[in-house]
């Protein structure tokens, strides 16, 4: 998925570039999905392949047939793997997002909250 290179730093930008994020909150990702009990992925099958798909679905919103080539499987098996892991992700957000925390080290600088509509 990605080019390979000699350079650490490149090959972190590549990724943040690929995924939206980097290795270390993949890791931190993957292993609270593995610890906690969200919905049941089908047969038990758990691949971090199939969760970089999600990531990368969720940063570039490609096509499926670009985001299956670049994936290297067809698009039937991309959609199966890529949503069912963006729904799982989205499990975590109960876990990690509070928002009666989102003052917590505030300096006042900057804005605490949004609304869209």
């Amino acid at each position: 998925l990605i080019q390979s290179s000699n350079s650490i730093s490149v090959r972190l930008r590549r990724f943040r570039s690929k995924f939206g994020t980097s290795p270390q909150v993949v890791v931190a990702a993957w292993k609270l999905v593995d610890e906690n009990e969200y919905p049941p992925l089908p047969g038990g099958t758990k691949k971090l392949e199939h969760m970089l798909w999600a990531l990368m679905l969720l940063k570039e919103y490609g096509t499926e047939e670009d985001l299956a080539e670049a994936a290297g499987v067809d698009e039937k098996t991309f959609r199966k793997w890529a949503w069912l892991w963006a729904e799982k992700l989205s499990w975590l957000e109960m876990d990690l997002i509070h928002f009666e925390n989102r003052k917590i080290d505030d300096e006042g600088n900057d804005c605490m909250l949004s609304v869209d509509g």
